[in-house]
């Protein structure tokens, strides 16, 4: 555990009433390309159901594997960029 309590995870810094620097650790920092892939699937999925709709011929195997593909897409570019942000130490 880390002198300032955060567990050596990801911190801010924000600053208290007295001016003393405290480090916060980011809580939901892993949740956001979650939620992006999350919403690659649902709208991949419309599509899917929208095509279905108007009776347009393709294949349920080829959109869910598209979704599929664009989600890990999605995954893989959020892990690159976290992991090529600078950290401080």
């Amino acid at each position: 555990m880390t002198p300032t309590g955060n567990g050596g995870g990801r911190a801010r810094q924000a600053s208290s009433a007295e001016g003393v620097i405290v480090k916060r650790p980011l809580p939901y920092s892993f949740l956001l390309p979650v939620a992006a892939a999350s919403a690659v699937i649902f709208i991949a999925l419309g599509f899917g159901m929208f095509l279905f709709w108007l009776d347009v011929e393709y294949s349920p195997d080829a959109a869910l594997v598209g979704a599929l593909v664009a989600t890990l897409a999605v995954m893989a570019g959020a892990i690159f960029l976290d992991y090529r942000s600078p950290k401080k130490r």
